[in-house]
């Protein structure tokens, strides 16, 4: 029986692979599609009577079956010895359907594959799409922080712009009420005076358009 179905898928280019010992299970490859078929005797419930005889005859009625997949243990097509004959009379008819399963295999296969690269388009397409999103908002909180930054900036560059002011008015004070006190030497009075001065100076955003600096990200 199996050799006769083995040489039939050998016409289709079918290979066979027997997997256990007594060589009632085996595959049959159409080019990468595994068939997955069992031979045993066919399992029936014993009836009363004659038990001898019918056992006899249980024993002896055979089952072919075309598995779902290799290793399963689902059915997809079966057939036994029955009254309308053995399974050697239907040989032509299971190879057949040998062959037509391998093709149906092969079309679910494709289908699976297609229906697998639609939905991986869609995951990495949603996976674009949020990598984008996330590159904008990075780029939206990256631009709050510098205009922060540069508003920082300018208040730190204002309040620099009023205390060199504050301290050039200091100066030309402390100059008016020195003018008529002899407490301290004009040299000392002069030195302090270029000290403060300079300090002024080097803080003023004005002097050297510093000023301009508040508007540049570093």
């Amino acid at each position: 029986m199996l050799n006769t179905l083995v040489l039939a898928a050998g016409m289709m280019s079918g290979k066979p692979l027997i997997n256990d010992h007594e060589g009632r299970s085996i595959h049959l490859s159409f080019h990468q599609r595994h068939i997955a078929i069992q031979l045993d005797r066919l399992k029936q419930a014993k009836r009363r009577g004659n038990a001898a005889n019918s056992a006899d005859a249980d024993e002896a009625k055979l089952s072919l079956s075309i598995l779902q997949s290799p290793g399963s243990e689902n059915i997809r097509m079966a057939w036994h010895d029955d009254e309308q004959g053995k399974l050697e009379t239907r040989v032509t008819e299971i190879a057949v359907q040998i062959i037509l399963t391998a093709e149906l295999q092969y079309r679910e296969g494709a289908v699976r594959s297609y229906e697998w690269r639609v939905q991986r388009k869609a995951e990495l397409e949603e996976e674009e799409r949020e990598r984008k999103r996330q590159a904008e908002r990075a780029e939206r909180e990256r631009q709050k922080r510098l205009e922060q930054a540069r508003i920082d900036r300018l208040l730190k560059s204002a309040a620099a712009f009023q205390q060199a002011g504050a301290i050039r008015k200091y100066v030309e004070a402390i100059h008016a009420t020195q003018t008529d006190n002899a407490a301290c030497s004009g040299e000392e009075l002069e030195r302090w005076s270029q000290w403060a001065l300079a300090e002024a100076e080097r803080i003023d955003p004005v002097v050297g358009e510093k000023f301009l600096l508040t508007m540049r990200d570093e």
